[in-house]
């Protein structure tokens, strides 16, 4: 395939110092996939090019399963890899750029023009590299009550977070949410896209 050989060229700036495993389309396992690893075998990365959302669900099932790889490395839409790294105040930033970057370090490493595809698809693609953290780079007490703060915040990314979190059914209450952002200093009126991964925690820690 274009889009293969197209890789392959580029392979040394994706891949110095990284093994990979292959995982097909549709049929990981990630608790055998888990002890395969945690076995003498040595891997250290995964890589996959399967379709980007069925890709993203399965990444993220590898982080939140405590899978123990170094890195993953994917091809996606180059859109969702923007998605990936994009920090607070963007159009993009959203929920998928705060579970990925509460995981790894992610970096694009090489974009993959539509014209590698055949048929020839309407979208670039990129290859990212998402370098797990050893630990994350956030203290959080409850990394389950976050993750529910940080979705309710982007359902209705247009409200604020009093009516976006307070509204969502989560079990947090518009009282205990105010208390908690004037806590923290910020005003009742700030959205979710606004708040940074270390301000989505403090504000967790508060509501535990």
């Amino acid at each position: 395939l274009i889009v293969e050989r197209y890789v392959a060229d580029n392979a040394k700036s994706i891949c110095d110092d990284t093994e990979f495993i292959g995982i097909a389309e549709m049929s990981i396992d990630v608790h055998l996939l888990n002890c395969l690893i945690g076995s003498s075998m040595g891997w250290h990365g995964a890589r996959s090019s399967f379709i980007w959302i069925i890709g993203i669900i399965k990444v993220m099932g590898l982080f939140e399963s405590h899978v123990p790889l170094d890195s993953i490395t994917i091809m996606v839409q180059k859109e969702v890899a923007d998605r990936m790294q994009c920090g607070p105040g963007t159009k993009d930033y959203g929920a998928l750029s705060l579970a990925v970057q509460f995981y790894a370090r992610p970096k694009v490493v090489l974009n993959v023009p539509a014209s590698c595809f055949m048929p020839r698809p309407n979208v670039d693609s990129a290859v990212i590299r998402l370098e797990r953290f050893k630990t994350p780079p956030v203290d959080v007490k409850n990394e389950h009550l976050m993750f529910k703060i940080i979705r309710a915040s982007f359902n209705q990314r247009r409200k604020t977070m009093l009516n976006s979190v307070g509204n969502s059914g989560i079990g947090i209450t518009k009282e205990d949410l105010t208390n908690a952002l004037e806590t923290m200093g910020l005003p009742l009126t700030i959205r979710g896209e606004a708040l940074t991964l270390e301000q989505f925690a403090e504000l967790s820690n508060l509501l535990v």
